[in-house]
């Protein structure tokens, strides 16, 4: 499972290692000239007031406000959108090649490795506080930090969950998916804080590698020789979770979002904390049943 984390991460980077340059491009635009200008027509910077990115962007981004109209948020052209669109159908069919002639046969994991990046990391957080504040052009260097962290912390969070178990990571995941959250709720995007919006996106690639990879190891242990139902059930409701947050983008604002992405995020947690406090009381059953039968054989053989 690891591995093919692994390779479809790296397929992820592939893809905004692409869009990144080809946004910052010319590809499709009109470029105006001096000879197209008026020459009459001269601009100062020292008279244009400082945009206040804070305002509307970030948590105060509504889609649905004519506010937040800048030019940072100005679409690309449309040639531009369609060679990224070629660009990723070809990554996707590498991945499938590569999965389908690189990687062992594991049925269990035949439904492939989505991110959980296609819901808010894809569509708030890269429209209201990259897209807004920092650019669309940047779009694909920040989502290239968040596949990298992404990729590295899978195989790391594993080796990790075999020293100190699953439950300390788990709750490492929470930790900084809670305080991400509360970081976003806060901070006013700023283009001069360039650093922080790599940092954000590292920090959340490193929380999705720990749940995607956990959570798909836990639904194995849970259901052993009922592998295929739990996953689907597992992808059902990712799917679900990813229409309903695209589908509620036009009509809620971003503080409500990351609101309920909290609120989501503690029931769930505490979903998973019960179902870890089940299987050790199951464990440390079996463990005394288990224990109770070799002192019964020992005494019966004496």
């Amino acid at each position: 499972m690891l591995l093919l984390a692994q390779i479809m991460g790296k397929n992820a980077i592939l893809i905004t290692e692409s869009s990144a340059p080809l946004l910052t491009s010319t590809l499709g635009e009109v470029i105006l000239t001096n000879e197209t200008l008026s020459s009459d027509l001269t601009f100062s910077n020292d008279s244009l007031p400082p945009i206040d990115f804070g305002a509307t962007c970030g948590i105060n981004f509504c889609s649905g406000s004519s506010a937040h109209e800048n030019s940072n948020l100005a679409p690309p052209s449309q040639l531009k959108i369609q060679v990224i669109a070629g660009i990723y159908l070809a990554c996707m069919v590498f991945a499938v090649f590569l999965v389908a002639f690189g990687v062992d046969s594991l049925t269990r994991y035949t439904g492939g490795r989505k991110t959980a990046c296609t819901a808010f990391m894809a569509a708030d957080f890269t429209q209201a506080f990259v897209g807004c504040a920092y650019g669309i052009s940047n779009i694909g260097y920040v989502m290239i930090c968040f596949g990298v962290l992404n990729a590295l912390a899978a195989p790391v969070g594993g080796g990790i969950v075999k020293i100190t178990g699953r439950f300390p990571v788990m709750v490492t995941a929470l930790v900084l998916n809670l305080g991400l959250l509360s970081a976003l709720m806060t901070w006013r995007p700023d283009p001069e804080q360039w650093l922080v919006f790599y940092g954000l996106a590292a920090v959340w690639g490193a929380a999705d590698a720990v749940w995607l990879v956990q959570v798909n190891a836990l639904s194995g242990i849970l259901f052993p020789g009922d592998e295929e139902a739990a996953y689907s059930n597992f992808r059902l409701w990712e799917a679900t979770g990813s229409v309903l947050s695209y589908a509620s983008a036009p009509y809620l604002c971003v503080r409500t979002r990351v609101t309920i992405l909290i609120g989501l995020l503690l029931v769930g947690f505490a979903g998973y904390s019960a179902i870890e406090l089940m299987e050790y009381r199951a464990k440390r059953r079996h463990h005394q049943e288990r224990s109770f039968e070799l002192v019964t054989q020992q005494a019966e053989q004496e």
